[in-house]
């Protein structure tokens, strides 16, 4: 249960991150929400709400976001689990 746990809080901050990183993206390019959310194939209203933390994006989304931006996944994923602390989890073995 408590990798379960672990895999969860893993995978909300994955997500979390990944808004950052979104707008941050919108900030740098200089693209509009609306194209954004266009390219990503979802609403202008559901790109604001994942941006604002209304809602926390699933996997197909992160997805989207990745094929319609570029923005790295494996370094997202890597810089998340970096970032955790190890001594909050139990051993895996």
């Amino acid at each position: 249960m408590a990798f379960r746990a672990s895999c969860n809080q893993l995978l909300q901050r994955v997500m979390f991150r990944a808004m950052q990183i979104l707008r941050q993206y919108l900030q740098v390019t200089g693209m509009e929400q609306q194209e954004l959310a266009r390219r990503v194939g979802i609403s202008d209203q559901d790109l604001s709400n994942l941006l604002n933390g209304k809602r926390i994006p699933g996997l197909k989304v992160i997805m989207r976001v990745h094929r319609g931006t570029g923005i790295n996944l494996e370094r997202l994923v890597r810089e998340v689990a970096e970032r955790i602390d190890d001594t909050e989890h139990e051993p895996v073995v």
